[in-house]
């Protein structure tokens, strides 16, 4: 019971970041302000339901997002895995087109801070594992992730903007031997948790409450998805629940490589 509470316990603290290039002239508010997990927002909730058609996410990656040992190619990675989450989640609710047009709106994702994971704390955690029952993981080493994302409207007005920052939890993250095991893991959650926000549908509290799209069209969006940001691979992200797989081998990022501009070299 002590290892357990250790390893619950066991979390990165979020990292420390610059300002990123989405700019807000909102009063935020914040929703968590803990050690792992800090989360401010602003939200037009009117205008938000007002939206029916979203051009898919354009995400960047801050000039100062990431440091060795994290590489460009590990970095596109994250923030695509970030963007792939969002288009997917919002995929059921609402109408996702390519490019942004005079009736559609745009949401836009900055990677602010990618922390890295410790390759070898990972390596250890996943020998261990195996002689351990249930989830076990060393709770040093963790990654974490800092980002923003927004929501303007066809009016080009901000209705949603979001200042979000995760440190991997010892539990709930997968020891995966990288650089970016936890940033990744995390970066996918990030994107739900936006989508979560602008679709808000929980029927036990008063929100937005959208109505899923027909098949067809909810088919269509996933389509959409698929071809801009890629899919995992489904053997190795299948092993990945066995053996610690590095994000590397799982994610072959997006098809076109030159999508997300990256910083050319860690600083």
């Amino acid at each position: 019971m002590g290892l357990y509470l250790l390893l619950a316990s066991g979390c990165a603290s979020v990292p420390k970041t610059t300002a990123g290039s989405i700019e807000s002239g909102h009063a935020l508010e914040t929703i968590r302000a803990e050690k792992h997990r800090r989360v401010e927002q602003y939200i037009d909730r009117d205008q938000i339901s007002r939206i029916d058609r979203i051009a898919l996410p354009n995400v960047i990656i801050g000039q100062t997002a990431f440091q060795k040992p994290i590489t460009p190619r590990q970095a596109l990675i994250v923030a695509n895995n970030a963007a792939r989450s969002l288009c997917n989640e919002l995929a059921p609710y609402i109408v996702l087109v390519p490019a942004s047009t005079v009736d559609t709106a745009q949401a836009n994702i900055t990677i602010d801070r990618i922390q890295a994971t410790s390759s070898g704390a990972a390596g250890l955690s996943a020998v261990m594992g195996l002689a351990v029952p249930g989830p076990f993981r060393l709770p040093v080493g963790l990654g974490a992730l800092s980002a923003e994302a927004e929501l303007v409207n066809a009016q080009s007005q901000q209705v949603f903007y979001i200042r979000w920052a995760r440190g991997a939890n010892a539990v709930l993250n997968d020891a995966k031997v990288s650089g970016i095991g936890d940033s990744w893991q995390i970066a996918r959650k990030f994107g739900e948790e936006v989508a979560e926000t602008i679709v808000d549908n929980d029927r036990k509290r008063s929100g937005i409450q959208r109505n899923k799209l027909d098949g067809p069209q909810t088919q269509s969006n996933r389509e959409l998805c698929n071809a801009t940001y890629g899919k995992l691979n489904a053997g190795a992200r299948g092993a990945s629940f066995i053996l610690p797989l590095s994000p590397e081998t799982i994610d072959p990022g997006p098809p076109d490589q030159q999508s997300i501009p990256v910083p050319s070299a860690p600083r």
